[in-house]
């Protein structure tokens, strides 16, 4: 029984071993089989990029006998491996789309009509048929495949990279193929599936690469058709979606090529075929068929020269720009009548001032009201109420002038939102271009009321930063070089009659003739030396030389370009300014670099502001 015992632990020990040997061999032979499919994963797509590159090598030499291998690589655009297969299909979109782009001819490529299949050709024409007929052929189920891979990305696939990818690689090469050949057959399937992706809510990084392309677009159209169809999708699109779109795709249509001369032309055209539309049917009956047969071959001649014209037809462009501008304007109100409260207004109002002196006058009218009305709104922002006075006082200052309205509605909301200015930069700009457009580029208004805007202008610069300090000066300035009557408030001793109302928002009736403008002499003592300069300026009389006088570099300045130049929300004085040291400075300062708060140190701050000289001379040297 020992024995027994014996040989059966040995025969269990043996049985072990041999499974133990069994266990290594498979594993050792599983990780031989996943090394080597690895290496045939990454053979077979170093194999396939290197056919990828020589199919758009061999397309690119030879087009014309190379539809088999644009086949192959249009193929290689939905490969499906699991593995590789979208990294295969993202090189082979690239590299097709690239091709695309060379071999795509200059002209539409239309469809042969019955007689014309029937007829005897040469072979070369025979050999260009077949070649264009399997260009298209080939064109169109690549862009259906570019379609498909757009349409699989939604807000449920965002998480899926592979899918993300595709899209994203898809959408990059219609917009390629957009701005490369927008002449060519499809363009406006592509425009129709490219433009809603401006307004995607859920990948923001392929919306702004969408609106980025389509701009360019806009600024390469020459002809005005691709633009005329995209704006027209556009439209559709921001009324589908209820005016919740981003302020970027708005933003875009300020990028459009509009010619003044094209619309003015068109608009000439018009009155001139509906004057002779009234003319009636008489005249053309008074006509001998004679006439009427070399009139209509005229015009049949004249049609086929435009089309045979290499350049851009001029009455066509005129067409597309007003039908562009229309498109544009329609959108424009939409916003403003249906979602006053969307964030996309501001937009809507900087476009509407760009585009508002294209505009017939007899839309003026129309387009005032909706403004009154918008201003009326509680609910609105400043920046949004000083866009609507901007776009006003534009449309008032061109064509609009020949309109009977009276200003004074937007003089008054004006100078109600002046105390509604604090630091934004763009506010201030924005209000002080607004007073500038309805004081100095308009014919005269009352004085009373030009003395209760320079008022409010002075009380607005005591609370903001110098910067804007000096846009307010120069603003004041402007206003006072139109109106020199306006001086008089500077002089203490000047008589006046009754009390100055600031609490009045009406500037008729605020008597600010009565006020004297203290805030000026106050700012001469700045700590700024450009606030204590130009302020010395105005309190001085705006001398034009002499003593107090402005540097040349300041005195033709805008307001726009005197706020950026001086900048200071970083905390520096912008132009930085330097103070020279004298040698029994510099012998004081300490050894390690620094020196502590002293007496002497104290003298050198009040000598740079220079507080005991008002007139501004060491100004001209800082900024010198």
């Amino acid at each position: 029984q020992q024995q027994q015992q014996q040989q059966e632990h040995q025969k269990q020990k043996q049985q072990q071993r041999r499974a133990e040997g069994d266990d290594e061999e498979q594993s050792n032979s599983a990780g031989d089989s996943a090394t080597t499919t690895a290496e045939e994963t990454q053979q077979l797509l170093t194999s396939l990029k290197e056919e990828v590159a020589l199919l758009a090598t061999g397309i690119l030499e030879h087009p014309e006998g190379s539809l088999a291998k644009l086949r192959r690589l249009r193929e290689l655009c939905v490969f499906r491996e699991p593995k590789i297969g979208a990294t295969v299909s993202k090189l082979a979109m690239l590299s097709l789309a690239s091709v695309f782009r060379d071999i795509i001819p200059g002209y539409r490529i239309r469809a042969l009509t019955e007689v014309e299949a029937k007829a005897a050709v040469s072979k070369e024409v025979k050999k260009l048929r077949v070649y264009e007929e399997g260009l298209v052929s080939q064109y169109q189920l690549f862009l259906e495949s570019l379609y498909a891979y757009a349409k699989n990305y939604t807000a449920k696939t965002i998480a899926d990279r592979r899918i993300k990818g595709l899209a994203q690689t898809s959408l990059r090469c219609l917009a390629d193929l957009l701005r490369a050949a927008s002449h060519f057959n499809y363009s406006t399937n592509i425009a129709e599936v490219l433009v809603p992706w401006m307004a995607c809510s859920f990948d923001d990084e392929t919306s702004q690469t969408v609106c980025s392309n389509i701009i360019q677009i806009f600024k390469q159209d020459e002809s005005g058709d691709i633009s005329l169809q995209i704006v027209q999708i556009m439209a559709r699109t921001i009324k589908a979606r209820c005016y919740r779109v981003p302020e970027r795709m708005i933003e875009a249509f300020k990028s459009l090529r509009l010619k003044e001369s094209s619309i003015r032309a068109a608009q000439e055209d018009s009155m001139s075929s509906e004057a002779n539309m009234k003319l009636g049917k008489k005249a053309k009956e008074r006509l001998s068929k004679r006439l009427k047969k070399e009139r209509k071959a005229e015009k049949e001649l004249e049609k086929e020269l435009l089309e045979t014209e290499a350049g851009v037809n001029k009455r066509q462009l005129a067409r597309n720009h007003t039908e562009i501008l229309k498109m544009v304007f329609v959108t424009y109100v939409r916003v403003i009548k249906s979602a006053p409260d969307s964030p996309i207004l501001p937009a809507v109002l900087d476009g509407l001032s760009m585009y508002a002196h294209l505009l017939d006058a007899s839309f003026y009218g129309d387009l005032m009201a909706v403004l009154e009305s918008l201003m009326g709104r509680s609910s609105l922002g400043l920046h949004v109420s000083l866009q609507c006075i901007m776009t006003a006082t534009i449309i008032l200052s061109g064509h609009g002038s020949a309109l009977s309205i009276d200003p004074k509605l937007f003089h008054d909301y004006l100078y109600a939102c002046l105390p509604r200015v604090h630091e934004r930069q763009e506010e201030t700009v924005l209000a002080l271009s607004c007073v500038e457009m309805l004081l100095v580029k308009r014919k005269e208004i009352s004085l009373e009321r030009v003395a209760a805007f320079v008022k409010r202008l002075s009380l607005l610069a005591l609370q903001l930063q110098p910067h804007n300090i000096l846009g307010v000066l120069a603003c004041i300035r402007s206003v006072m070089l139109k109106y020199p009557r306006v001086a008089q408030m500077l002089d203490a001793d000047t008589p006046i009659a009754g009390v100055y109302r600031p609490d009045i928002d009406d500037p008729e009736h605020s008597n600010a003739l009565a006020a004297h403008l203290w805030e000026i002499h106050v700012l001469c003592h700045h700590y700024h030396p450009f606030v204590k300069a130009y302020a010395s300026y105005i309190a001085r009389g705006l001398p034009s030389t002499g003593l107090g006088a402005l540097p040349v570099q300041l005195s033709g300045m805008s307001v726009r370009e005197l706020v950026h130049v001086t900048d200071c929300t970083s905390g520096l004085f912008n132009p930085p300014m330097t103070l020279a040291k004298s040698r029994q400075q510099q012998q004081k300062t300490h050894q390690h670099g620094f020196r502590p708060y002293t007496a002497l140190a104290a003298h050198e701050f009040r000598q740079y502001l220079s507080l005991d000289d008002p007139s501004g001379t060491e100004f001209t040297h800082a900024f010198d």
